[in-house]
Parts: C-alpha cells; structure tokens; sequence
C-alpha cells in the first residue's frame, strides 16, 4: 500500500507539523530552492525550508527536498546546483532529492536539449552522494524530455486523476494540488509513494546518512569473515587436489616397483639364456672340431684303401 505523503513550499505559510504527522501523512518533500525576481532578486533558498526541515527532523517525519529548475542552459543549471548543495549540506533526507522541470519559460528549448539539462542536474546531485529523483507532470513528459534517456533516475509523476496513470514509471504520483491536511491552512499537494526511499537511501549510505564507525567496522569485520569463509574453501578445495595427486603418486610407484621387479626378473632370465647360448655355441665348436679330425681320419683311410 502506498504511503501518502506532501510537497510544500513558502505558499503553505506556518505549518503545524504535529497535525499533519497525526492526519497520516508519512512525509514530506520540502521545496528549497526557486528564481524569483520580484521578491527575492533571483534565486533564494525558500524561506521557510529551514523550519519546515526542522520540524519534520523533530517529529521523524521522513522528509525530501526539491528545487524548481527555469535553467535554459548549464551556466544557469550550476548556479541552481550550488544553491541547493548550499541548503541541503549537512542535513539528512530520507526521501531523494529531486530537480522539478515543469515550466513554461523552458518550452522553447528542445526535447533533447532540455533533457540534457536535467540529466546534468541528476548526475551532479548524485555526485554528492545523494539520492537524484526527477519531478514532471504528464503532459510536459510526453511532449518536453526525452524520458527514455531519464529512465534511469525515479520519477516523481504529476497527473491530477483518480485513477493512477500506467505510464510511464513512476516511484511517486502527485494526484491533487488541492488537498487537505490538518495542520496546513488552505491547499496542499497530495502524493502517493510506492517506494521505501527511506530504506534504499539508508541502507545505501546516501543523503546524509554516512554509515557510523560501528557499521563501518561491522561491514569490515562481515567481508573479512567472507574472505576467511572463502580461503577456507579454497584449501578445502586444495588439499583435495594434494590427496588426489598424492594417491597418484602411490600408484605410479607401485607400477614402477612392479615394473622394475618385472626387468630384474626378466633380465636375469635373459642373462641365463645367453649363458646357456654361449655354452652351447662352445659345445658347437668342440663338436666342429671333433667332426674335423674325425674327416681327416676318415679322408686318411679312404686313401689307403685306395691306395
């Protein structure tokens, strides 16, 4: 179920913060910083973000800031940025902190053009460790920014109806300008919230909300233990390998002492036979012999019957 939550700025006048956290509402997104030349000479930090920031802090009330963006080009865009860095330094937000695009003084621009501009904002939002959301209303989306190109911050969709719009994805949806809360004299903006900011933000380390040295040393002490867990592992593994190649190397050895048995065995036998070969080639040359003198012999007779 979505959390109902408001916007506010300066035109909501003294707000009593008590009411509006007893009506319901579980958060607020405080307007920080606009351009007005008529009252404030140009651009201001709204007058009333200090106290409405204090009190939401006082009462847990989770709390965002937004700046109302009429910059036409980067120059512009980065006096905006420091300003709002300037508001938003040293507090903690555990709702994004969001550039509104969503004037008419920005329509000459191109689609392309103008999203460069809020892409630029987002990044540099980001870049202070902050959680970088974009504000628009249903029409201006579809015909002012190139949304595919802002797909990936959250989008905060205006688009007064009953019914939620399907598209495009939005993590916000500003529904009326003219609710009521208790605790706000006259209109307010009424949103409804499908995301816990609060947690993503948190858990992330963002807005503000560095990690304290205890959940540093905590995060530290849990990878060194997963680094333990996986060097155990590794030997595990290791001495597995050692085992296997050791029981190789059991068995080459007992086929070499077989082997080597087998060309002791087999050499002495071959040792014999030649031994046995030279005896006999031995007999053979005395038998040779013996046949010899027994042919002269023979030859001798012969001639003296002949003779």
């Amino acid at each position: 179920m979505a959390d109902r939550i408001i916007d506010v700025s300066r035109y909501q006048g003294d707000i009593d913060w008590q009411q509006v956290k007893a009506d319901g509402v579980k958060g607020a997104i405080l307007k920080t910083v606009s351009t007005n030349y008529t009252q404030f000479g140009g651009l201001y930090i709204d007058p009333y973000f200090e106290k409405n920031y204090a009190q939401c802090k006082r009462l847990g009330i989770p709390v965002g800031a937004y700046y109302y963006t009429y910059a036409q080009d980067k120059t512009y865009a980065d006096k905006e940025l420091a300003l709002f860095k300037k508001a938003v330094s040293g507090k903690s937000f555990e709702l994004p902190l969001v550039v509104d695009v969503e004037d008419n003084l920005l329509k000459p621009l191109s689609a392309s053009a103008l999203t460069d501009l809020v892409e630029y904002a987002a990044k540099t939002i980001e870049s202070w460790g902050c959680y970088a959301m974009v504000y628009t209303y249903l029409n201006y989306q579809n015909t002012q920014l190139d949304m595919a190109r802002l797909e990936k911050y959250d989008l905060w969709l205006a688009a007064y109806r009953n019914v939620r719009p399907a598209a495009p994805k939005h993590s916000i949806w500003q529904y009326s300008s003219t609710g009521k809360v208790k605790g706000i004299n006259g209109n307010v903006d009424l949103n409804h919230c499908y995301k816990d900011f609060a947690a993503i933000i948190k858990n992330a380390g963002l807005n503000g909300f560095g990690k304290t040295e205890a959940e540093k040393a905590e995060t530290e002490a849990e990878k060194l233990k997963k680094q333990v867990e996986q060097l155990q592992k590794d030997l595990e593994a290791e001495t597995e390998i050692a085992q296997a190649r050791a029981e190789e190397i059991e068995k080459l050895k007992a086929e070499v002492l077989e082997a080597t048995g087998n060309y002791g065995r087999v050499s002495g036998e071959l040792e014999q036979a030649n031994r046995q070969l030279s005896a006999e080639r031995a007999s053979n040359e005395i038998h040779s012999k013996q046949l010899a003198r027994c042919q002269d012999k023979l030859n001798k007779i012969k001639e003296i019957i002949g003779g």
